[in-house]
């Protein structure tokens, strides 16, 4: 009976470790948030969102953090949180995102653009954050966006010169015919 305890704690604890790893490894910043939006547990990429080190602090069930904390736009901690709530609350499929932007390193002129999604992680109100920078596929986005325009705009000069040419020639044999 005490072999198979030993092995169980063993079996347990090498999931937890394997989790941890994982969990630590990803490059999207990953929240977990407690029923009431506190942050409990968060990876080394969301702390470095947050402009903490992993010696500074540790997010744990403990010791939950405000969201506001990890995330210093007010407003999007906000909606973070309140998407969040739906998904508890069941006003949801289990998945929401929602799209916000943050000061890069508190500047005022570069933002970066993230879409979280947010999943229910638990029947205790446990949700589950991932945040998906988004700030190179806008900028991709705005750049095909301005090439496009200014590719139509060059074609189009040439084309209504071409078309007036057309329509003065058109307008000489109209002439001509009319007797």
């Amino acid at each position: 009976r005490d072999e198979e305890q030993v092995l169980a704690r063993r079996i347990a604890e090498e999931r937890a470790t394997r989790f941890e790893r994982m969990f630590t490894s990803f490059e999207d910043p990953i929240l977990v948030l407690d029923r009431h939006g506190e942050v409990v547990e968060a990876n080394p990429a969301a702390l470095r969102l947050a402009g903490l080190e992993l010696d500074e602090v540790v997010v744990d069930a403990v010791h939950p953090r405000p969201i506001s904390m990890m995330i210093s736009d007010q407003a999007a901690a906000e909606e973070i949180h309140a998407v969040s709530r739906m998904v508890v609350d069941g006003e949801s499929d289990g998945q929401r995102r929602t799209v916000f932007e943050l000061n890069a390193d508190g500047e005022k002129t570069r933002t970066r653009a993230f879409e979280a999604v947010i999943r229910a992680l638990d029947a205790n109100g446990r949700t589950l954050v991932v945040l998906h920078e988004t700030t190179r596929e806008r900028e991709m986005a705005r750049l095909k966006s301005e090439f496009v325009a200014k590719a139509s705009h060059e074609l189009r000069t040439p084309l209504s010169s071409i078309r007036a040419s057309l329509e003065m020639r058109g307008a000489r044999q109209d002439e001509r015919r009319q007797p």
